[in-house]
């Protein structure tokens, strides 16, 4: 629940448009409780009659990563893909790690190719602000084709 209240407060209190140049990220979380916290948050900014946000990830620069184990496709179409970002854990030795997760997601015939491009690709550039072309995942391969950005 923790994620949940810093969530509510970062939109609630307008910090991330006070700070527009900082990157905030629920990572290590999960995203399953997201629908639920902005339906809730967009009640809180309602009964306090602030103005509802259009897209409050985007507009927020809000970044929510992805587990492997959750309903990805019903999780786009509730949010959309444009800030979600996928991890391996990788380095982690417990039952998180999933050093297959970019493999996975890939071959998850259940979600879009364009969502999986987005989400392995321009998110993660977008969000490290990584500029290099020669990004390391651009060389996996997914559904036969090779990615590119």
């Amino acid at each position: 629940m923790a994620m949940i209240s810093q969530f509510h407060y970062l939109l609630e209190n307008g910090i991330a448009t006070k700070y527009p140049g900082i990157r905030w990220a629920f990572i290590e979380a999960a995203a399953s409780w997201l629908p639920y916290a902005l339906q809730d948050a967009e009640s809180r900014l309602s009964r306090k009659g602030k103005k509802r946000i259009n897209n409050p990830l985007k507009d927020n620069n809000i970044w929510i990563t992805l587990v492997m184990a959750e309903n990805i496709p019903y999780l786009i179409d509730r949010v959309g893909d444009d800030n979600f970002l996928i991890g391996t854990d990788y380095g982690h030795t417990d039952t998180s790690a999933k050093t297959e997760a970019f493999r996975m997601l890939g071959e998850n015939r259940k979600i879009a190719e364009n969502s999986v491009d987005k989400i392995l690709g321009p998110n993660q550039k977008i969000y490290t602000k990584y500029r290099d072309n020669n990004f390391f995942w651009t060389k996996f391969l997914f559904r036969s084709t090779t990615f590119k950005l």
